[in-house]
């Protein structure tokens, strides 16, 4: 069933992040608009769509430009995004939207972004020169730690910034084992975690936005 009409709002635009908020009812879903520099909600099933965070809600814009992904914890009341034009991880409340807090600045195309929300960390996608790297956070920014991800093998080159992963879920945060993802709190560098990654470690999809 079609919930959102992909030119609701007069032209197509590049929405490429997407999450869900079942903690409220009716439910709501967040998606980015990327060239318009704008976070849209919609509740489901026969809400408005609407334009619910853009850089027109700050003075100098600060906040917001070109958000790649979105990330929501509907617990925490938190959604996160990933912002390609300023190249930050910021945070902010869904119930106050003036309260946004810039958490990671200096990336490089950040995307892909996913939140465990029973250890409260959330995880994204760099890609920087071909090469991509995973990261696992706190919620309040503090980075647990950085792995390197394998070059795809079923391709004769490396990964090129046309084709980085588009996407990262945590699917059981609870059968997490030293093959998969790894424990910040037994993990101190990324040296030591890079050597028990596999190709299959990840849960990845690849764009060509």
């Amino acid at each position: 069933e079609e919930v959102w009409d992909p030119d609701w709002d007069g032209e197509n635009q590049y929405r490429f992040g997407l999450s869900l908020d079942s903690s409220v009812s009716p439910a709501v879903f967040y998606t980015t608009e990327f060239d318009w520099g704008t976070l849209c909600r919609k509740e489901l099933p026969d809400g408005d769509a609407e334009e619910w965070l853009d850089s027109y809600d700050y003075d100098d814009g600060s906040y917001i430009s070109g958000p790649k992904s979105v990330a929501v914890d509907g617990a925490a009341r938190l959604a996160f995004y990933a912002d390609q034009d300023y190249n930050t991880i910021a945070k902010v409340s869904l119930d106050d939207k003036t309260n946004v807090v810039v958490l990671i600045s200096g990336l490089t195309l950040p995307r892909a972004l996913a939140v465990d929300p029973g250890r409260q960390v959330f995880y994204f996608v760099e890609s920087s020169s071909g090469k991509e790297k995973l990261f696992q956070y706190a919620y309040d920014g503090t980075k647990n730690w950085e792995i390197s991800l394998p070059a795809d093998s079923s391709r004769n080159h490396t990964r090129t910034l046309r084709d980085p992963p588009g996407a990262v879920a945590v699917f059981d945060a609870s059968a997490r084992s030293a093959t998969c993802l790894p424990d910040p709190t037994t993990t101190t560098t990324a040296t030591s975690t890079t050597a028990a990654v596999s190709t299959t470690t990840f849960s990845t999809t690849t764009s060509s936005s």
